[in-house]
């Protein structure tokens, strides 16, 4: 796994890499669980237990719970989670002996230089193989998650060199762990640069000086320490120096090399950094959720549900699925439960921390150099969990329960009495394993069932967004050609919904492709949803009243302003479907009256303008309609010239005011192309076109 997971990604946009490697961690732990208890079926000695594993097993608890009165779906889904974190912890404290730790190492090392050769061929060379986010994110979502899951890999690489004992296994090892670093150099992301800094310059030297008399380092010859340190100084200085050939990240000028990229980019670490700003918002929002669900929190996994109830309606947030910081979401959809067992956690930790730097017995000493690996490595998973979501992704999950499992078996290794914090046993019979057994086998062909219907799930609703992408792209959505792709489009949307109708990231681009197209019903359906998936969302249910109004159901989108008053009463939104529907109803007054109010709250829908622009002329409203106008030609640029040709009209038949209608007409030729001004006159009454230089209607010498 430890090598599998990082390695492989998915070259086709409709099968996302979180799901693949999600996929590969779930398969791969149950199929190791299934054959550790076929192997336990007869076992009656007791097995190993330990206090960190309340840790996982405390959150797998109450996502269970939350199914039952939180976001059913995402509850579960946090419940099989942790349920696999705790299996793979699990399964490592009684499996991992001092060897087999070695051996993890080789494949946790080897895994980041596999995915750190796919970052390098994008760095360097634009390679485009797997479906991504921003480069270079090797076989990850984006570079954030691969540099996330590459911090906490290093020290495993580090322990790797300081035990290799030949003058081929020196160079290698320290060829190997240069270019991981030049790979984690490469994706600029500042948290695991900071971590990868800490550690290769203060932790791990210290550590390998502390430790030297259990490593093979303490022994090198002068040679040795001159090839391990002279290349890998020449492999991240070599590496490190050769440009980028990727024309996207180059635009970026964040730097031409890897190492330009990571000096200029931990340069840039700063409380004025915008993406810091928006860290500390996410934060300011989830205590604001903390602070009104304390105890019970909001429920497992329901981080996004509730967010748009305690948002900024200025910079709402509601579009992201996490807080970016680990800790405060979990204390803010756990509640209490999430302060025990983030409790567990620190106290465990600190705890191993304390026994490795204490305990001087010739046994604690042997272990300390793979217990200091695995703190340095959950050290650097904390740093960026702090300003990201690591937690949330296979690969850097399966890491961090790995590492707690390496303390854990260290702990059960040093002996002595069972501890209360520490190692102990666990009770076990011939029939606990025998029905692990089975459930396991069970569990792994759920496992390739589900692993399946999300595949299903994503290649229809990502086929969906791509369908709609080329319509909408065509520039001439409207025409009839493009009905057949529409109906194809629309039918792996409904596919998708009903396969994963909480997957709001893929659903949403097609729905609003819908909209665009305005084709009303469909998007209504769509919208309603989303909602059903994001109850407290405000854009859905805005969208749903959208379409409903525009489709002629004012009761069903009535329905919908009235949610969203209820739903955050001191949100303007509404007001804009609202000034529609006014409209609609040839209630013009009151159209021109909550415009005017929506307007002043911030508020320039280009629907809600345009629709108050022909309510106020209606109602012969003119320096309200004027205003209107205004500020849709200024919120939305590219339709100034039709919004001045209807001024002008307005000002021709409403209030008869030729002067003022001329002024617009001239205005808006003024900014058309010459070529293009003779095609405006079938809108411009023809008693204005010898004022604009077309006395027989046919193209003359221009604007006077």
């Amino acid at each position: 796994m430890a090598l599998l997971a990082p390695v492989v990604g998915s070259p086709v946009q409709e099968l996302m890499q979180d799901t693949l490697k999600g996929a590969v961690v779930a398969l791969l732990t149950l199929v190791g669980a299934f054959a550790f208890f076929w192997r336990q079926r007869d076992r009656r000695d007791p097995l190993r237990w330990h206090f960190l594993l309340w840790f996982p097993l405390i959150l797998f608890l109450y996502a269970l719970g939350s199914m039952a009165w939180s976001h059913t779906y995402l509850a579960g889904v946090e419940a099989v989670r942790w349920f696999l974190a705790g299996l793979l912890f699990w399964l490592g404290l009684n499996t991992l002996s001092r060897e087999r730790v070695g051996l993890l190492a080789w494949g946790i090392h080897l895994g980041a230089v596999g995915a750190g050769v796919w970052a390098a061929l994008q760095f360097w060379f634009d390679l485009n193989l797997f479906a991504q986010g921003p480069n270079p994110g090797s076989t990850f979502v984006n570079r954030n998650f691969f540099a996330e899951f590459v911090a906490c890999t290093i020290p495993f690489g580090a322990l790797l060199l300081a035990r290799a004992r030949s003058m081929k296994q020196v160079g290698l090892l320290a060829v190997t762990n240069g270019f991981v670093l030049v790979a984690l150099m490469m994706t600029g992301t500042r948290s695991a640069l900071a971590t990868m800094w800490f550690n290769v310059l203060v932790l791990l030297p210290a550590a390998g000086w502390w430790l030297r008399g259990q490593l093979a380092l303490g022994a090198w010859t002068p040679g040795q320490r001159l090839l391990a340190g002279g290349l890998l100084l020449a492999t991240v200085g070599g590496l490190g120096a050769i440009p980028a050939g990727n024309p996207k990240l180059l635009a970026e000028q964040r730097g031409g090399h890897a190492l330009e990229r990571a000096f200029t980019r931990t340069g840039s670490i700063g409380l004025g950094d915008e993406s810091l700003g928006f860290r500390f918002l996410f934060l300011r929002e989830t205590a604001a959720m903390v602070r009104a669900n304390p105890v019970a929190g909001v429920g497992a996994g329901a981080w996004e549900v509730a967010v748009p109830l305690t948002q900024d309606l200025k910079v709402g947030i509601e579009n992201h699925g996490y807080a970016h910081n680990e800790f405060v979401q979990l204390l803010a959809e756990y509640g209490l439960a999430g302060a025990a067992a983030l409790f567990v956690l620190l106290a465990g930790v600190l705890r191993a921390v304390w026994m490795t730097a204490t305990d001087r017995r010739t046994d604690a000493l042997a272990e300390a150099p793979i217990r200091v690996t695995a703190l340095a490595s959950l050290g650097a998973l904390a740093v960026t969990s702090a300003l990201g979501f690591p937690w949330h992704m296979g690969s850097t999950l399966a890491m961090g329960a790995l590492c707690l499992a390496v303390i854990a078996a260290s702990d059960a290794r040093l002996g002595g009495r069972p501890s209360r914090v520490g190692a102990s046993v666990l009770v076990w019979r011939a029939s606990y394993g025998q029905l692990m057994a089975l459930v396991t086998l069970v569990g792994s062909l759920l496992a390739v069932y589900v692993s399946v219907q999300a595949a299903q799930a994503e290649w229809r609703l990502v086929r969906a967004a791509r369908l709609g992408q080329l319509v909408s792209g065509s520039g001439d959505a409207d025409h009839p050609k493009w009905n057949e792709t529409k109906a194809s489009m629309l039918s792996a949307l409904r596919e998708g919904v009903a396969l994963a109708p909480n997957y709001r990231v893929l659903i949403q681009p097609p729905v609003e492709q819908l909209t665009r197209w305005r084709d009303w019903k469909n998007a209504a359906w769509g919208w309603e949803a989303l909602s059903a998936a994001r109850p407290y969302a405000l854009p859905p249910m805005l969208g749903a009243a959208r379409a409903r109004a525009m489709s002629g159901e004012p009761a069903k989108a009535q329905a919908w302003i009235d949610k969203v008053r209820k739903t955050r009463p001191d949100s303007p939104a509404w007001m804009g479907i609202a000034v529609v529907m006014a409209a609609q109803a040839r209630d013009d007054l009151r159209a021109v009256e909550l415009a005017t109010e929506a307007i002043g709250k911030g508020l320039d829908d280009f629907a809600m303008l345009n629709a108050a622009f022909e309510a106020a002329w209606r109602a012969s409203r003119h320096d309200a309609a004027q205003v209107f106008m205004e500020k849709r030609m200024d919120a939305y640029p590219s339709t100034r010239q039709a919004g001045l040709i209807l001024l002008g009209n307005m000002f021709t038949t409403g209030t008869r005011q030729p002067q003022r209608a001329l002024t617009y007409f001239k205005a808006a030729m003024a900014i058309s192309a010459p070529a293009e001004r003779a095609s405006l006159l079938p809108r411009i009454p023809p008693v204005y076109w010898a004022d604009l230089g077309f006395p027989n209607g046919a193209p003359g010498a221009g604007v006077r």
